[in-house]
């Protein structure tokens, strides 16, 4: 029995609207009649299954709502998501590919097709894991869709996999699915890392391994360098050094240099 009553569903969301006020609630809706259950209870973002696609009036009502969409779209054509698209506004439309086989085997999966959908539709992009969960590419490959540029990763999770409830197949146990996250979480700090502090580290990076000019024999004042008496070398010394060669050909020294001395101006 996998019913649970309108009630139990009420109880559920508020409680982890109160346990978790920053998790953001993704409700499945299959009709007009949960989607305006979600509606009352403000959830505001919704997945559709692929087998609704071609529900206009459904995706019409979700429209009407002006609400996010995750669009699963791993069983369509091109014409079925090109038709939904033009009900969905893009800037709330995810399109989520994937596809549940029971498990589904990584071969037939082409990951490619995330990069295909986003060029062709310039819409976010999402992927749903359904392998087998029992194989490490369970966590690889959505782990390397983070890099092909998706907003969302979707997958199942169950408390006891031998039950065989649904989806249990591709369904992570709640042990398996907290060493994902912790994995998701590093690998999406590491392709989406904040550019203040990615230019803090190269900069940092540059200080501690850039090579300097230094004089590779002795420079006399208003001698012309040159690269027969430049050189670069590394060193502790970064300030007001320079780093490029190039920059110094030509100019007049202003005072002597000793052998391996930066070349400071």
């Amino acid at each position: 029995k996998l019913e649970i009553f309108y009630k139990d569903w009420k109880k559920i969301i508020n409680y982890t609207k109160k346990k978790y006020p920053d998790l953001s609630i993704i409700a499945c809706v299959y009709d007009d009649e949960t989607l305006n259950f979600c509606a009352k209870q403000k959830i505001k973002h919704f997945k559709l299954h692929a087998s609704d696609i071609n529900n206009y009036d459904l995706l019409e009502s979700l429209r009407k709502l002006k609400a996010k969409v995750n669009l699963s779209v791993g069983s369509s054509s091109m014409n079925e998501i090109k038709n939904a698209i033009k009900i969905i506004p893009k800037k709330n439309l995810c399109l989520m590919y994937g596809m549940q086989l029971f498990p589904t085997d990584h071969n037939i999966i082409n990951l490619q097709n995330l990069n295909k959908l986003q060029k062709k539709f310039r819409v976010k992009i999402g992927y749903q894991d359904h392998t087998d969960p029992k194989k490490l590419l369970s966590y690889i490959l959505p782990l390397f869709s983070l890099g092909l540029g998706v907003q969302y990763v979707e997958k199942h999770i169950t408390d006891l996999r031998s039950k065989k409830r649904a989806d249990s197949e591709a369904a992570f146990t709640i042990k398996e699915y907290s060493k994902f996250i912790y994995l998701y979480k590093a690998v999406k700090q590491s392709v989406f890392s904040e550019k203040i502090k990615h230019d803090e580290a190269l900069a940092k990076y540059k200080n501690y391994y850039k090579k300097i000019v230094i004089a590779k024999k002795k420079i006399l004042p208003k001698q012309k360098f040159s690269k027969l008496n430049l050189s670069l070398k590394w060193s502790k010394i970064k300030k007001d050094c320079y780093f490029d060669i190039k920059k110094l050909l030509g100019k007049k020294s202003k005072k002597n240099f000793k052998i391996n001395e930066p070349i400071i101006l």
